[in-house]
Order: C-alpha cells, then structure tokens, then sequence
C-alpha cells in the first residue's frame, strides 16, 4: 500500500471529505515535502560526521526544493479555501496542512545551518577533534526520527504516533544538554577551542529546534483529529486526555 491509500484509509471515518481527491493531494504533497526534510537532515549529520562538504553543499542546493513545497502546498490551499468553501472538520485538515508545511520548510532551514557548520569546521582540509562533533550525528539522528515519525502521524492520522513524538521532545532536550556540558569540558582544558565550540553549539542548537518543529507537527495531528488544541497543555495533560479517550 503507498502513501496516498494510506492517508485515504487513515481519513475514513475522521474527516468529512467533500473534494476527497484535492486533500488527499495535499496530503501526499506533505509527505514528499517532509521525505526531502529528512532526507536533508540525514546527509547533514554525515556530513558534519565524514567531513563531506560536498555533500553539504547538495544540502544548500537543495533547500530550494522544500521552498518550492511550501509555496505551491500554499497556493492550493488558498484555492481550495476560495473555491470550496470548506465545511469544520475539512477546514481543520486545510490548517493543519498549512502549519505543517510551514513546520517543514523550518526544519529545511535548521538543516542547512548544520551544513553549513560542516563546511565552516572542515574549510581548508581541516580536521575538527571528534570530541568536538561527537552530539551532532547522534542528535541529528534522534531528530530525524521524530520529523519521520510526525509526518507519518500525520499521514496516518494516528494520536498515538504524534503523542510518542511529542514525548520524545524530554530526551531531546537531555541529548542536547549533555552534548553542550561535554563541550564545555572540551574548552576547559583548551581555551582556544572555544570559537569551533560556539559553532558547534548553535548547530546543536538547531538540531533541537528540528525536534520541536516535529513536536509542533505532532500537536497539530491531534488538533486535526480530535479538534482540540493542545499547543499549550503540557505533555502529561495530552497524554493521560488522549490514553483516557482510548480506554473508555
């Protein structure tokens, strides 16, 4: 089964679909949109991890593309708003998509940043200490994860799925706190190691905001679905409204 009979089958019984066929294109436009995301994060951790600025840079070229998403995923929506005119629950979905395409095309931007650490750190054939990189693939791949995960979620329509990214967002932070006291142990015993740490940081801090931007992504399904926002109810409210509704 692909992606689109998936989302359809996910949809039956959730949403009132009066254009089935143009949401559920919008759907799909999601998930490619979101496959080039992760597919972005993924070569900027083996870059950062290989030194591979070439592959770096492919990153860079291809940021244009998820740009290129988010304007024609806008666009439809504004055509389908102007000519639909649609009812509640499929106006949640119309919203949802547009948050999510918004979330997407910020998790392109945070990748590229990565990038283009990997290519500040490893200029004129340097050869960075490992220490120095050791939380950057590790976290870009926990992230990675939870993008994948969310934009399934979404596909899927699937609460449960966008609670565990949602909860995933605790260890995220412990990962980045961990990598940030390692380096701050790295610089003691070398001051002059400082300026590559301070980059180091903010691509650390970037990989974080991906993991948001999925959290984000993972709320937003729960609005759609359940139609209640839950942007500003903490983890452990979420969880035990959604595990209630599940048992009774």
């Amino acid at each position: 089964m692909n992606t689109n009979e998936k989302a359809q089958e996910a949809t039956e019984g959730h949403i009132y679909h009066r254009f089935d066929e143009e949401l559920q294109a919008l759907i799909a436009m999601v998930g490619k949109m979101g496959e080039l995301a992760s597919e972005q994060i993924r070569d900027a951790g083996k870059a950062i991890k290989k030194g591979d600025i070439d592959r770096a840079r492919s990153i860079l070229e291809r940021e244009k593309q998820i740009d290129e998403y988010d304007r024609a995923i806008e666009e439809e929506i504004h055509r389908i708003l102007a000519l639909r005119q649609p009812m509640a629950r499929d106006l949640r979905v119309l919203l949802t998509v547009n948050r999510l395409g918004s979330y997407v095309e910020r998790v392109g931007d945070q990748a590229r940043r990565v990038a283009d650490l990997a290519i500040k750190l490893y200029r004129d054939d340097a050869k960075p200490d490992e220490r120095l990189l050791a939380g950057i693939p590790r976290m870009a791949k926990y992230v990675n994860a939870m993008v994948e995960m969310a934009i399934r979620s979404f596909q899927t329509m699937d609460v449960e799925l966008a609670l565990e990214v949602i909860e995933m967002d605790r260890d995220l932070n412990d990962q980045f706190d961990n990598a940030v006291r390692s380096l701050t142990t790295y610089v003691l015993e070398d001051p002059r190691r400082v300026g590559d740490a301070v980059h180091v940081v903010l691509g650390l801090r970037s990989l974080d905001r991906i993991g948001g931007h999925a959290k984000s992504i993972g709320r937003q399904v729960i609005f759609m679905v359940r139609g209640v926002s839950v942007r500003h109810q903490k983890v452990e409210d979420v969880a035990a409204e959604i595990r209630s509704s599940k048992d009774s």
